[in-house]
């Protein structure tokens, strides 16, 4: 079955000797003790998104919009409301999905989901930190778009998917991803960005409603 969801970092690292910013030059060392400072203050984000997936092959497009709510280091909560309600909830270890018109709920070991569901990882790369991101991907920076720093993200396992994001120049905050692998791209942008609001720790945890079928992946 095929299960059609959503899914995105707050902070990047750029390799680039200098960067033109605000009509100075800012150094790759000063940019990234700026990052690197804030990332340091921040345990949790929260924000809106919309995100629109498209099949180059067929040329087909889908549109999608929800939150997450992102609790350093890995609970995550995705709530998609179109084109179909669901929630994907994480407590780092274990994962629900829950689709409320299927009256189903799938569990799986979450590093196995992930893996295998790149449309929820593009947002995921709106909370990993940045020890994270350069222990996965190297970077290359393109230049300054609608002030936002474009980054190019290559991973360093060599996997098919190519990441594009675009940082707000003042604050640092993710503003657009795209996601590009042979088949499918992945483009989300984020609205109402939270930084450390407060989370409650029981709403990364899911009890399936009563009645409601549970699969649970081998």
């Amino acid at each position: 079955m095929a299960i059609k969801i959503l899914t995105a970092s707050l902070s990047m690292l750029c390799v680039v000797s200098s960067l033109v910013f605000a009509g100075e030059d800012i150094g790759l060392d000063e940019l990234l003790s700026k990052m690197e400072a804030r990332d340091k203050n921040i345990n949790s984000v929260q924000f809106d998104f919309r995100q629109e997936i498209e099949y180059t092959l067929t040329g087909e497009k889908q549109e999608s919009d929800g939150s997450v709510s992102f609790q350093k280091p890995d609970k995550i909560v995705i709530r998609q409301e179109q084109p179909v309600a669901q929630s994907i909830i994480t407590d780092g270890s274990k994962v629900w999905v829950y689709t409320p018109s299927y009256n189903q709920v799938i569990t799986d070991n979450w590093n196995k989901w992930i893996k295998s569901s790149a449309v929820p990882a593009s947002l995921l790369n709106f909370g990993n930190d940045m020890n994270e991101l350069k222990k996965n991907y190297s970077f290359a920076y393109a230049g300054v778009e609608e002030n936002s720093y474009k980054l190019l993200l290559s991973p360093r396992n060599g996997g098919e998917w190519q990441l594009e994001l675009w940082i707000d120049t003042a604050t640092y905050v993710p503003l657009r991803t795209r996601l590009s692998g042979d088949t499918v791209a992945v483009t989300t942008r984020t609205e109402n960005y939270q930084i450390n609001p407060a989370l409650s720790r029981t709403m990364f945890t899911f009890k399936p409603p009563k009645g409601t079928e549970v699969l649970h992946l081998p």
